[in-house]
């Protein structure tokens, strides 16, 4: 919801009506710039091969969500949620960065 800068994940309950099952709500004082869902497609490949022969599994989630916002310090705050659970799975911080702010998500290295 753009009004409450929130985000909400829904379920059907036993009489098919809508029931929220979780919520996650941006700081009133941030600005949300993006929300992203994952791009989706085929996996080209499940893991990356480094140079010393070891396997980087990748993080392969169609259910994952991006969403950008800018705190009042001027930093960019990425999140990554999963749509189902509405867990976060991962957060990164950009110090005093600017945008705009385009985003794409697709097949994740853990």
């Amino acid at each position: 919801d753009q009004a409450s800068k929130s985000l909400a994940g829904y379920g059907l309950d036993p009489n098919g009506a809508a029931i929220e099952l979780w919520s996650y709500v941006v700081p009133a004082e941030d600005e949300v710039l993006a929300v992203q869902k994952h791009a989706g497609g085929a996996v080209d490949n499940p893991g990356i091969i480094r140079g010393d022969g070891s396997v980087l599994v990748k993080y392969i989630n169609p259910n994952l969500m991006l969403m950008a916002t800018r705190n009042r310090m001027g930093d960019l705050l990425v999140t990554i949620l999963d749509g189902v659970s509405g867990r976060v799975a991962k957060r990164f911080a950009h110090k005093q960065s600017t945008g705009p702010v385009e985003a794409v998500l697709y097949d994740n290295a853990a």
